[in-house]
């Protein structure tokens, strides 16, 4: 029977290394791992964006934060001016409230005097009408009105207007003497028959 030949196992293989060779191992280990973890993926951010790019979007998100923050500052100074134009905007009306006030008190103190001398007038018009009420009535006592007597501008003199007025009381039967006449006057107007006023004299009692 011819005689059969078998591979080696695990456990017959017998590997002897020396000690340059082992040091030439970890040597290569060392620098497979090295070599793996440094080396980058495809597409990662560092490849992505280079420093000029990042200094353009920094650029680029300092001018849009400044263009903000200049219109904030306009937008806040446009209400500060509009706040400013309202408190002067009360101010002059305050300023027209207090002058109407002011002149409103000025007329009612006015009005309050003027209420003061028309009372003080109607007083005045009351007593000076019950004056002329008496100077009325005794003048009326001695007083007579001859009406729609025909007269001539030349007739018109004292002596002629005494004269009817004497004609005219002897004509009633009633004794008037010439000397007793105060005053005698025609009444204006344009009428052609006139009124003959006649004022006697009082009597002394």
């Amino acid at each position: 029977m011819p005689k059969v030949l078998r591979s080696p196992t695990k456990n017959d293989i017998h590997v002897t290394l020396s000690d340059s060779d082992i040091a030439n191992t970890e040597i290569n280990t060392e620098s497979l791992c090295g070599g793996q973890r440094s080396k980058r993926r495809r597409g990662s951010p560092d490849q992505q964006y280079s420093s000029d790019d990042l200094k353009k979007l920094l650029l680029e998100w300092k001018e849009s934060q400044t263009k903000t923050l200049s219109k904030l500052a306009s937008d806040v100074t446009e209400i500060k001016n509009q706040n400013l134009r309202i408190t002067e905007t009360n101010i002059e009306i305050e300023k027209s409230l207090e002058f109407l006030h002011s002149h409103f008190s000025s007329l009612q103190e006015k009005a309050v005097k003027l209420e003061k001398e028309r009372d003080n007038n109607l007083l005045r018009i009351s007593t000076l009408e019950n004056k002329i009420e008496d100077m009325e009535r005794s003048m009326r006592s001695s007083t007579v009105e001859i009406r729609n007597v025909p007269l001539k501008a030349d007739k018109m003199n004292k002596v002629h207007l005494s004269d009817i007025v004497l004609n005219t009381c002897k004509a009633i039967k009633v004794d008037i003497q010439k000397n007793e006449i105060h005053d005698v006057f025609v009444l204006n107007s344009k009428a052609e028959h006139k009124t003959i006023i006649a004022d006697f004299k009082k009597q002394k009692h």
